[in-house]
């Protein structure tokens, strides 16, 4: 904050948490697949695990009146839990969503 400086050890390789987005557009996603990450949490200042998995393809809407079959993937930072959908021919995020209180969800959607 400022001019402050505060520096973290981490150990070993991570990825920026809010770079997942980017990273799930370039993963070889298909049925069944899985990936571990090590992240790192800038808000947090922490580490965090990061598992990607797969878990079904899903019709979603991309425009005003355009479907597509897109990945579902489950990502967990930690205990958090996100789910986004893909788009596996352009690659695009189509929706995020996240528990965010008990029977609270948030929803990003392409529009």
């Amino acid at each position: 904050m400022g001019n402050s400086k505060k520096t973290i050890k981490l150990h070993g390789d991570c990825v920026d948490t809010f770079s997942v987005e980017l990273i799930l557009r370039v993963l070889p996603l298909k049925s069944g697949y899985s990936l571990q990450l090590n992240g790192f949490n800038a808000t947090l200042e922490s580490e965090v695990d990061i598992h990607i998995q797969v878990v079904e393809s899903e019709r979603v809407k991309r425009g005003l009146d355009d479907f597509v079959d897109a990945w579902k993937v489950k990502t967990y930072f930690g205990e958090t839990l996100q789910y986004y959908w893909i788009d596996p021919a352009n690659k695009e995020l189509l929706k995020q969503s996240s528990q965010i209180g008990d029977g609270l969800v948030l929803e990003f959607r392409r529009g």
